[in-house]
């Protein structure tokens, strides 16, 4: 099964995770790890990583097939 790796889950991520779950591996990239009951909920595994830091996002570097970049 394919990886989709979800950058920036807001509402509208949020809206297209229960689609995208039944079709893809989905993993939520959050800041705040807070968030993560919610989003299993939905149908996604999540990351903590922050864009502002490098070494969180080297933890990301071929954790996906696909990147939906949400964040504004």
């Amino acid at each position: 099964m394919r990886t989709v790796l979800i950058v920036g889950c807001g509402d509208v991520a949020r809206r297209a995770i229960p689609w995208l779950a039944g079709r893809f591996r989905v993993i939520a990239m959050i800041r705040d790890a807070g968030a993560r009951a919610a989003l299993h909920a939905l149908g996604a595994r999540t990351v903590v990583a922050d864009l502002d830091d490098r070494r969180s996002l080297r933890r990301l570097a071929g954790i996906a097939d696909v990147v939906i970049h949400a964040a504004p």
